[in-house]
């Protein structure tokens, strides 16, 4: 094997472990509730997917149109891996805006709950005061 053969090897190990721990991720948040910045992240990760399917099929018929000959094939098919990077980039896009709408929304949450546990401490120690006041 030659280096750009490992090193490709290596990327797509990288990469398809990347999407392996975000799909994970996306059926972890789906089971507790799936609201519109799931669905994004969920479309998000589908369009990476078949982004890279495409770009995949593109390329390698890309290099069976120039080694052998060039008749027969139709038009359409020198766009298709062009068409598979943008549904890639595309699909990078939509699941990080959709992760990030759903850390705020995580952030701002757990910020509401410690709010309301100090709130509810505080009345607390004002009952026990006034309990006190009484006796």
């Amino acid at each position: 094997m030659s280096e750009l053969e490992i090193s490709a090897l290596g990327g797509f190990l990288c990469l398809f472990l990347a999407l392996g721990s975000i799909s994970a991720g996306i059926v972890g948040l789906g089971r507790r509730r799936r609201d519109l910045m799931w669905w994004t992240m969920l479309s998000g990760v589908v369009l990476v997917v078949l982004g890279i399917a495409m770009w995949l099929v593109g390329i390698s018929g890309f290099v069976e149109y120039y080694s052998g000959s060039p008749t027969g094939r139709p038009a359409w098919h020198g766009m298709v891996a062009p068409i598979g990077l943008g549904a890639f980039f595309l699909g990078i896009l939509l699941f990080s805006l959709g992760f990030c709408v759903h850390a705020f929304r995580a952030s701002r949450m757990d910020e509401r709950l410690r709010e309301l546990e100090d709130l509810a401490s505080s009345m607390g120690d004002e009952m026990s005061r006034m309990r006190e006041s009484d006796d």
